[in-house]
């Protein structure tokens, strides 16, 4: 056998024995009775799915402003039991430590993305009347 022959046997093996033990945590996920996750388009997916998930999977968008930060999110995960599950969140951190993060939640992509303009134009207005007068 060569060694790119035997290279390949090993590594179908691990990939083989990752399924197994993925299938299993999967398995002992759904007996705990755990949370449901979901992909972006609000289809359920296993929680192992969830733990191998991208930035890409989960970004949906980031703007940055003077003395806040406004992120919108696929969290994958349902925290309320919602119907349809609210899987979107937009959080905003101001810079100001005495000022407490905003969190809203949303069932899909498109309410997201308008959310998170909406939280975008509130937060710029908010430093306009917080700067005051140029």
């Amino acid at each position: 056998m060569s060694p790119i022959a035997g290279d390949h046997d090993r590594d179908q093996h691990a990939r083989t024995r990752f399924a197994e033990l993925c299938a299993q945590l999967d398995e002992m996920v759904a007996q705990l009775g755990g949370p449901r996750y979901y992909n972006r388009r609000g289809e359920q997916i296993t929680y192992t799915q969830h733990l191998l998930s991208t930035p890409a999977d989960v970004s949906v968008a980031r703007t940055v402003l003077n003395g806040a930060t406004v992120v919108t999110s696929c969290t994958q995960r349902d925290f309320g039991g919602n119907h349809p599950p609210l899987i979107f969140e937009t959080l905003v951190q101001s810079d100001n430590p005495a000022q407490p993060d905003q969190i809203e939640r949303y069932a899909t992509e498109a309410a997201a993305l308008a959310g998170h303009q909406r939280w975008v134009e509130r937060a710029r207005a908010e430093r306009e009347v917080v700067d005051g007068p140029p």
